[in-house]
């Protein structure tokens, strides 16, 4: 494996040569579903009646104000952004997204202790990586929204053929937000139906022209300074690809 992977490193004589496949993967998400009131109640109820991150009957306030910005300024950094998956783990079908624009970076503490129930597609934020929930399980992220589901195991759908997991590393998923009725038609559409069409195009990302738009005046600051930019900037290194 070892020289694998050193054969491969001495392909790339220049890291501003790189052009990395990215598929681009559009999810609806819903704000402050159902779903995920039922979650955050279950854990003030069962676990911890006085949770700081729970006010509101969301996490939402807590991001927020971790993060020194308003409920709206969470959602609009991301909805604005792309996000770049790091790395497929932790649950079966699950990835850790990171925003491609730094302005878009947030951070935030996991709950304390976890939860033990979480719905499936449920979109949370820990530390500096978004993660969507694939199957009901428990978790730690602070939750936020919900999306369509990403993962199925019985792999009927077209989408799922051959592999259950939607998501493959250095995707990049862009959220657009939706109410929650289309959300809960979509699942009927997945796990009933099997006719829905998710949004998945091919592309890629030529880094040359990424960091040159990272080293932009009005960027640089942000790059710098947000922590959860930390894994993409290794991705375009050579010993990262």
């Amino acid at each position: 494996m070892i020289a694998q992977v050193k054969e491969i490193e001495l392909q790339f004589k220049n890291v501003e040569t790189l052009r990395i496949k990215s598929r681009v993967i559009r999810l609806p998400i819903a704000f402050e579903d159902s779903e995920t009131r039922k979650a955050v109640e279950k854990y003030r109820e069962n676990i911890r009646s006085g949770a700081p991150n729970c006010e509101g009957g969301y996490n939402l306030d807590y991001i927020a104000a971790v993060n020194g910005t308003t409920k709206q300024e969470v959602k609009d950094k991301v909805l604005t952004t792309e996000w770049l998956n790091s790395g497929c783990g932790f649950w079966p079908g699950g990835g850790f997204f990171r925003p491609v624009d730094p302005r878009c970076a947030l951070v935030v503490p996991k709950y304390n202790p976890p939860r033990t129930w979480t719905p499936e597609g449920a979109v949370g934020i820990g530390g500096p990586c978004i993660f969507t929930y694939t199957t009901p399980v428990g978790g730690g992220y602070q939750l936020f929204s919900r999306t369509i589901p990403t993962f199925q195991f019985a792999m009927k759908r077209p989408q799922f053929k051959g592999n259950p997991c939607l998501y493959r590393n250095v995707n990049r998923i862009k959220f657009f937000e939706v109410s929650e009725d289309e959300i809960l038609d979509i699942y009927k559409h997945v796990h009933e139906e099997i006719d829905y069409r998710y949004q998945v195009e091919d592309g890629e990302i030529v880094v040359k022209d990424y960091l040159a738009w990272l080293n932009r005046e009005d960027i640089k600051g942000y790059r710098l300074g947000a922590l959860s930019f930390a894994g993409i900037w290794g991705l375009f290194t050579p010993r990262a690809c």
